[in-house]
């Protein structure tokens, strides 16, 4: 409808008017409760993963990253939610466990543990994304400066 210029998202975007560049690619974690007998494990593996029940970010919010876990590990989930600050609170509570993208590992430091040596977890990405007709200046310039920022985030 010609809102908005420019939209930042998770791929894959469906929408051949669209078109998207990545910007960051973020590798996912496990996140376990403190004491969770996970972290007794040397190496956690996915087979590891599959006698505990999950808490996972909604299908609604994010279904790329939902259908990508259901793939890897077949996990038995306990409870979905729309924001990962609620997925990693349940997890705080001791509800499940979860795989989330890295850069969530900010969050309840004190009462989760972030796995981070787990082979085959996904890789996520960010994009920028704006209409393939939009030769705007200011969305050319948009795009770069976020492109720059990204990089020095890393």
């Amino acid at each position: 409808q010609n809102e908005i210029d420019v939209g930042v998202l998770r791929p894959p975007v469906l929408d051949d008017t669209l078109h998207t560049e990545i910007v960051s690619i973020d590798p996912c974690v496990l996140a376990v409760p403190k004491q969770h007998p996970l972290l007794e494990l040397k190496a956690v593996t996915l087979d590891d993963l599959k006698p505990y029940p999950f808490v996972l970010l909604s299908p609604r919010t994010w279904p790329g990253l939902y259908t990508e876990i259901l793939g890897i590990c077949n996990p038995v989930i306990q409870q979905e939610a729309l924001e990962f600050q609620t997925v990693i609170g349940l997890v705080a509570a001791g509800i499940g466990i979860t795989i989330v993208p890295q850069s969530t590992m900010n969050l309840h430091t004190q009462e989760v543990v972030y796995i981070e040596s787990i082979q085959q977890l996904p890789l996520v990405s960010m994009g920028i994304t704006y209409r393939r007709s939009d030769q705007s200046i200011l969305v050319k310039t948009f795009c770069e400066i976020a492109d720059r920022v990204a990089r020095s985030v890393v």
